[in-house]
């Protein structure tokens, strides 16, 4: 059983002189992202983390969990969805389980599934369990 560690992705700021703040994931250290400020740095970064786990899904790349967080480290909160889809597109990944397959078990068109699987757009839980479903696994939750 799998269970939900993609919760929270830390981050840092370095100010500089020429660009004001360079953001940094602590999970992607060579993915760099400028602010003009600490302020607007600090409300870009879900932004930022959506347009990192963008390439890495179109990159066919497994996400990895969280780096352990520094003390001042900003942290990101990820909504369930986007942890959901994590873990879905790293189970394809591992199963060599293609978009084209979900969408063909699933019965929608393939233009569909990106959709869903975009980190930039919002997806209902009944595709998560209908996806993990065919794909043998189930969909739990517990508080």
């Amino acid at each position: 059983m799998n269970t939900l560690v993609f919760s929270e992705y830390p981050a840092y700021c370095q100010l500089n002189s020429e660009h004001g703040v360079t953001i940094h994931f602590r999970n992607w250290e060579e993915k760099t992202f400028t602010a003009d400020n600490l302020e607007q740095a600090k409300s870009k970064l879900y932004s930022f983390l959506v347009e990192v786990l963008n390439q890495l899904s179109a990159e066919c790349c497994l996400i990895p969990k969280p780096e352990k967080a520094l003390t001042g480290d900003l942290i990101v909160e990820v909504p369930l969805d986007v942890q959901l889809k994590i873990l879905l597109l790293n189970s394809m990944q591992k199963n060599r389980y293609r978009k084209s397959d979900l969408a063909k078990d699933l019965n929608i068109p393939p233009q569909r599934i990106s959709s869903f699987l975009s980190f930039k757009k919002t997806t209902n839980l009944d595709f998560f369990d209908r996806a993990f479903r065919v794909m043998g696994r189930r969909l739990t939750f517990s508080i």
